[in-house]
């Protein structure tokens, strides 16, 4: 098993908007899913399900100076962006100090947050049984601003938002967590669903982790 270190960042709470009773598991059933997926492996050890129109366009094997943890990178013509990195379990337990509710079923109290993401606020449980912790912040892109440009500076209505989803599985059994994220773009602060990047994730990535045996 590789190493890896973490940021160390503190617990906080950050500015999330999430549907009504976070504190309640969601049983999560599986749409039907769309017929063109790949296959697609994580450290050898996990596969998700990905749409053929995102591209893994970059990998960080977790011994480089850029990353210390394996990265996985998705593009498409009809996304934004995807993410999902491989935590080393034990480290983020450690770093962090979660208290979780239920040892046995491995709930965590909320909210809280692992390496500098969003707040998770949040859980749903698939239909195997697997727990994941889930969260979502927007930000005004026009106030995303450089030395070399005006504050607020010129952006399109239809995408001045932009809004970031994290979702986070803890697989204490194969010492990882796995951190899904997303994004997507629209005219309003106000997110209440998941949309964009987001979606899919919930939909179809998300829900696809699975184990190699």
């Amino acid at each position: 098993m590789w190493k890896a270190q973490v940021i160390i960042p503190a617990l906080t709470l950050v500015a999330c908007f999430i549907a009504e009773g976070q504190d309640s598991i969601h049983e999560f059933s599986r749409p039907s899913a769309p017929s063109t997926l790949r296959s697609v492996e994580l450290v050898h050890a996990y596969r998700i399900q990905v749409p053929d129109d995102l591209a893994l366009v970059g990998f960080l094997d977790g011994t480089t100076k850029q990353s210390s943890v394996p990265q996985y990178t998705f593009r498409g013509p009809h996304h934004a962006a995807i993410d999902v990195m491989v935590l080393p379990y034990q480290s983020e337990i450690r770093t962090y100090g979660l208290i979780p509710t239920n040892e046995e079923a491995g709930i965590f109290k909320l909210p809280f947050s692992i390496n500098g993401s969003n707040s998770l606020t949040a859980y749903f449980k698939t239909a195997n049984g697997r727990c994941f912790y889930y969260g979502w912040s927007t930000e005004d892109t026009a106030y995303a601003c450089t030395m070399n440009s005006s504050c607020p500076h010129r952006t399109k209505r239809s995408s001045r938002y932009q809004t970031i989803y994290t979702f986070v599985i803890f697989d204490k059994a194969n010492n990882c967590v796995i951190e899904f994220t997303g994004y997507s773009y629209g005219p309003s602060k106000r997110v209440t669903e998941f949309q964009g990047d987001g979606k899919v994730l919930y939909d179809v990535i998300v829900p696809s982790l699975t184990p190699i045996e």
